[in-house]
């Protein structure tokens, strides 16, 4: 079971520091619980988690942002035209 990370700065894939103000942000909504919010430095440490969600309403993904650093636009689209 996923849980939230004790440190907001720190990446629920890889567990390194996020050095970025504004990480990618994953909130999973199970029906009978609070939202749990995961944070993650890239989009790659997000498709890594992903599969190991399990949950009974929805997932909120990241915005797709339009900067550098590894949770831009491009970085999100590379991963998904991935075969």
């Amino acid at each position: 079971m996923i849980e939230e990370q004790e440190e907001d700065n720190q990446c629920q894939g890889c567990g390194n520091i996020i050095c970025n103000p504004e990480p990618l942000t994953l909130t999973i909504f199970n029906s009978n619980t609070k939202p749990i919010e995961l944070n993650f430095c890239s989009w790659g440490c997000v498709f890594e988690v992903i599969p190991e969600i399990s949950c009974d309403f929805f997932v909120d993904l990241p915005y797709l942002k339009y900067d550098d650093g590894g949770g831009d636009v491009n970085d999100f689209l590379n991963l998904i035209k991935k075969p």
